[in-house]
């Protein structure tokens, strides 16, 4: 009976200690330790410069960490992070301050702190000190020590880190958009599954190579448009890619919808890896697939076997150094280009630093390659070539890096802003649109959109729309230029298609001009193969990317002043004048575009032998004469006109509407 009573006085107390645990925590901020047992020790030591600070003899094992702090920041691009590392090397985040946190010239920090919240169970070795142009004083260290038998070791497992991080990141997005409202930023901040991983995971995903890097928020980004750099960051006398200079180029181009098409594949999510070259580089080569062979064919191609192939080439035993600070994109297009790329199937994602050394390639049913690949050359006067590459080659490899953050990811596509442009936000608290205005500095600039890594639920829908207001950040773009080598498919798959009527074929990015095309087909392809309005694309000086309108009214009229035989098959976008005199032989499948006209002049004949014409408006005019015969069929589009006067004459033949 003792025992019973001595155990329900335990559980008792333990039910009181974590109840009161949780209630320290679950007020209006998650910023603190969320254990209420804690001891202190005062330390005040100032930093102006990047340091890191031995506190191994400060505290034993913990559960949490905090500081008692004051940052003073010096300007705008201040920024402060301080990094908690226990006696196995991990590091964990105590506090980060920018802009888009805290934009105060002095903050005063107590108790605060980040993933160190809640640590189940750790031994701190180094305070580690990040800073840019900003002094701070560290005045207390306050720590949650564990206790030999204290009922809090069994509830530091049960208080959910998870939660807690959910908690901080609202917040943090709260204070970014506030930020961005304040600032006239035109992008949105929300909880995204990038925000949400521990900063060593994020560090490799985001691609940061240096603790001190700032990301400017970037894990935070769930749409409209995002500014990397200050718009007074653009260097006037040199930037072409102003009012004057944008409109020599169609204003927008994206290779989500050309053709009536979407030709990029699904987004994926590269996991904890730094692979994002690797991502990338498939997102534009499973895209130029599709547009080489004029087909959605959306093959999956691997990541893991770019990674396994560079490692087995120039990186050895060193996998996990893939893993962990990614890989280089010159390095790896010139592997794909010399042994080729295998489908997911056959080698998919290992998510790990589990295997060090990569293994034997495997068998696989696909494996795509390329001709070359080259660079675009891009400073600020030349946007223009960047925006060429894209339009006339495809996708492209680029991406941003800023300081010692780098990231790849696939361009596919760029805007033009113009006054009147609305960007949409979509957070809740900050919810509407911003409209671009006259005298916004951004007018005339041009946004990039990015097909990403990080999964459809990340920016929109998986993409990103990127203002680089100092080009630079972008990273040069990588082209890969075809012909595209496959183990399935060869030239001869290549489709040729008039989807739209209009005469003109598209028949993929492909420089080579299909055999399988019509004799007749015109050199150039159809710039959009959805609307038979329109016909090649402009590669002209002017309004280079815009569409070609195709207008009978515009192109030279034919005469037919002598007898004339159409024995092969053929398209026509021209008006017809048959003069007196004039025969015109119809001995095989003829079309023209909607809108021709033919006019049967008095002494001209239009005589449709054993052929086939689709489409023409006719018109015979008093003395002219129009014969069908020997199963000659016409499909009229419009009009089919006999003027009085005028002889028709159907000897085996037919007219259909």
């Amino acid at each position: 009976m003792k025992r019973n009573k001595y155990m329900l006085s335990f559980y008792l107390l333990f039910t009181l200690c974590f109840l009161h645990a949780l209630n320290n925590y679950a007020d209006d901020n998650p910023f603190k330790i969320a254990y209420s047992v804690q001891s202190y020790s005062n330390i005040d030591v100032s930093f102006s410069v990047t340091d890191t600070m031995d506190i191994s003899n400060i505290c034993g094992a913990i559960n949490g960490f905090s500081l008692d702090c004051e940052i003073i920041r010096a300007n705008k691009n201040s920024f402060v992070r301080i990094l908690l590392e226990d006696t196995s090397g991990r590091n964990f985040l105590v506090l980060e301050n920018d802009k888009y946190r805290n934009n105060s010239d002095t903050i005063k920090y107590v108790g605060y702190c980040e993933e160190t919240a809640s640590l189940n169970s750790l031994t701190p070795k180094y305070l580690k000190i990040y800073i840019k142009d900003a002094i701070v004083n560290i005045e207390k260290i306050k720590y949650s020590p564990i206790a030999t038998n204290s009922p809090l070791d069994y509830a530091a497992d049960m208080i959910n880190a998870d939660t807690i991080k959910k908690r901080q990141v609202k917040q943090i997005v709260d204070n970014i958009n506030k930020y961005n409202s304040d600032n006239d930023k035109l992008w949105s901040a929300g909880v995204t599954n990038v925000s949400l991983m521990n900063y060593e995971t994020k560090k490799r995903v985001l691609g940061i190579h240096h603790d001190a890097c700032d990301t400017d928020g970037i894990e935070f980004y769930i749409g409209a448009l995002y500014e990397i750099g200050e718009q007074n960051d653009t260097v006037e006398s040199v930037d072409t890619d102003s009012v004057d200079f944008a409109y020599s180029y169609v204003e927008e181009f994206d290779w989500r919808n050309r053709h009536g098409k979407n030709w990029m594949t699904s987004c994926k999510h590269q996991g904890n890896s730094g692979y994002c070259v690797a991502y990338s580089i498939n997102s534009v080569l499973e895209a130029l697939t599709n547009l080489y062979y004029n087909k959605k064919m959306d093959i999956d191609l691997s990541e893991q076997d770019i990674v396994f192939n560079y490692a087995r080439h120039y990186k050895k035993d060193s996998l996990n150094d893939c893993y962990e600070f990614g890989i280089d994109e010159r390095t790896a297009l010139e592997e794909i280009k010399l042994h080729g790329v295998i489908d997911e199937a056959s080698a998919p994602l290992i998510d790990s630093l589990k295997v060090a050394v990569p293994p034997q390639r495997n068998d696989s049913v696909e494996c795509l390659s390329f001709k070359d690949f080259g660079d675009v050359l891009h400073h600020p006067n030349n946007i223009n070539g960047i925006k060429s590459a894209l339009i006339y080659k495809g996708p492209l490899i680029s991406g941003f890096r800023a300081g010692k953050m780098r990231h790849a990811m696939a361009l596919v596509g760029y805007h033009t802003i113009k006054v009147g442009d609305t960007i949409n936000h979509v957070t809740t608290e900050y919810n509407g649109a911003a409209v671009i205005k006259e005298r916004d500095g951004r007018v005339g600039k041009t946004y990039w959109v990015f097909k990403n890594s990080y999964g459809e639920d990340f920016g929109r829908n998986g993409y990103m729309y990127v203002l680089f207001n100092d080009l630079s950040k972008m990273f040069t773009p990588a082209i890969i230029y075809t012909p595209i080598y496959s183990l399935l498919y060869s030239d001869d798959d290549i489709v040729c298609s008039d989807n739209d009527g209009d005469g003109y074929y598209f028949w993929g990015i492909g420089d080579t001009r299909p055999s399988n095309l019509p004799e007749w087909a015109p050199r150039y392809a159809d710039g959009d193969d959805s609307n038979p309005k329109y016909g090649p694309i402009n590669y002209g000086n002017v309004g280079y990317g815009s569409l070609l309108e195709i207008n009978p009214d515009k192109k030279d009229t034919i005469f037919i002043t002598e007898e004339t035989d159409w024995d092969k098959e053929n398209y026509i976008w021209q008006h017809i004048v048959i003069k007196n005199e004039g025969i015109l032989n119809i001995k095989s499948n003829v079309k023209f575009y909607k809108g021709v006209n033919i006019i049967v002049e008095n002494g001209g004949q239009l005589v449709v032998d054993a052929g086939y014409m689709e489409n023409p408006n006719i018109k015979v005019e008093p003395g002219g004469e129009l014969i069908i015969k020997n199963k000659g069929r016409i499909k009229k589009n419009k009009h089919l006109t006999i003027a009085q006067g005028a002889k028709m004459r159907i000897i085996n033949g037919v007219i259909n509407q």
